[in-house]
């Protein structure tokens, strides 16, 4: 512990990202899966679990309160020098364990706050323990291949092996044979890698294909997204994602792994990764800038800086805002900007209308006035706004 000393009220409370498949924690249950135990090096502190309303990303979220659960010192005081420990399935009683969450991830975060006084609205979050979530063996295949390409030119066929949960698989694979159509195109020796490339593959004939991988061992048959071959190349298909979280927000991860999942494993030709305004502080801007920039090659995978404008649907809901470049760019955020109206604004006082993309996030109210009204009222140029 700390120099402060804690007293009976205080308590730690147990967060968890509300955008997650992990076992839900309990308390009541010894041998149940997910036990949730508190233990302290000071024989004389007594702990009382109850659950207590969170909100934000490691409560309920944005749109309700969450109850997690908490531990409150009822007898005893922490004292310099002791120790509190927090197990996750507490296997002393019983329990099989904590089941974290199916889906693979390199920074796996268990967040817990600590309050000293016992207030329910302050607490603080103390450094969260991460650690990498693996996928397991491999139990199928995916190819990735490219939308179009011109006949007789070269292109990659990118294999993925994924275990059941479609993570990237681990331990030996068994190797694959590729074939379009009856014919078999490339082959890939078995391994120990879970993400592989077949280069200079080529499609002389015109038409929509697809790549069937097969296991070698007989065990699982995949397949590819379709390909077109044409006589030109004209308008590209492109595929990408403009709004995603981290562990920055209700997501899991570093904003590092959300742009190397998106360019090595999904392939994407363009990505963002769109934090909520209300939760980033300058640092983790910074921060995010500097992945972007990182991570930004263009002509074959490009990253854009954005972030999400967080407000109830009617200030204008929450909208994402991505910008053409990542150097020296700013949040305009809902804090001092809280309508859609002053978001337009406060845009347009610091970017050109050309570097700013506005995508509304599904919470729109249908009143459709709520735009960038200051084109039509100031006569400048309108914020590019695109509806899915």
């Amino acid at each position: 512990m700390g120099s402060k000393a804690l007293e009976p009220g205080a308590y730690f409370l147990v967060g968890r990202h509300f955008n997650n498949d992990q076992g839900q924690l309990q308390t009541e249950v010894p041998k149940a899966p997910n036990y949730l135990s508190i233990a302290s090096s000071n024989a004389d502190v007594v702990f009382e679990p109850f659950r207590i309303p969170k909100f934000g990303m490691h409560g309920g979220g944005l749109r309700e309160v969450g109850k997690r659960i908490s531990f409150r010192i009822t007898d005893g005081s922490l004292i310099s020098g002791d120790t509190v420990t927090i197990t996750y399935g507490d296997r002393s009683q019983g329990s099989p364990g904590f089941q974290v969450m199916s889906i693979s991830n390199d920074a796996y975060q268990m967040p817990v706050y600590l309050s000293f006084d016992g207030s329910v609205t302050t607490n603080y979050l103390l450094s969260p323990i991460e650690f990498e979530v693996v996928g397991t063996a491999v139990k199928g295949v995916a190819g990735f291949v490219p939308s179009v390409v011109k006949q007789g030119t070269p292109f990659d066929v990118l294999v993925r092996s994924e275990d059941e949960f479609f993570n990237l698989s681990t331990g030996a694979h068994p190797g694959y044979d590729i074939y379009v159509g009856d014919e078999r195109v490339a082959e890939i020796a078995p391994s120990n890698e879970g993400l592989q490339s077949v280069s200079n593959v080529e499609i002389d004939e015109l038409g929509f294909y697809y790549f069937r991988i097969e296991a070698r061992d007989g065990s699982h048959v995949g397949e590819s997204n379709p390909l077109k071959v044409v006589e030109e190349l004209g308008d590209q298909i492109l595929w990408g994602e403009t709004h995603g979280h981290s562990g920055f927000a209700e997501g899991q991860g570093t904003p590092n792994g959300y742009f190397a999942f998106a360019r090595d494993q999904a392939r994407l030709d363009f990505i963002s990764l769109t934090e909520h305004d209300l939760w980033l502080d300058d640092g983790e801007w910074e921060h995010l800038r500097e992945v972007t920039e990182r991570y930004n090659d263009p002509g074959e995978f490009v990253t854009y800086m954005g972030y999400e404008w967080t407000v109830n649907k009617g200030q204008g809901g929450h909208h994402n805002i991505l910008f053409r470049h990542a150097k020296d760019v700013g949040r305009v955020p809902a804090q001092l900007f809280p309508t859609l109206d002053q978001l337009y604004d406060g845009l347009n006082e610091r970017y050109h209308a050309s570097d700013v993309l506005s995508i509304p996030h599904a919470h729109q109210t249908g009143y459709w006035l709520l735009s960038d009204a200051g084109h039509r009222i100031l006569g400048r140029d309108p914020f590019i706004t695109w509806l899915f």
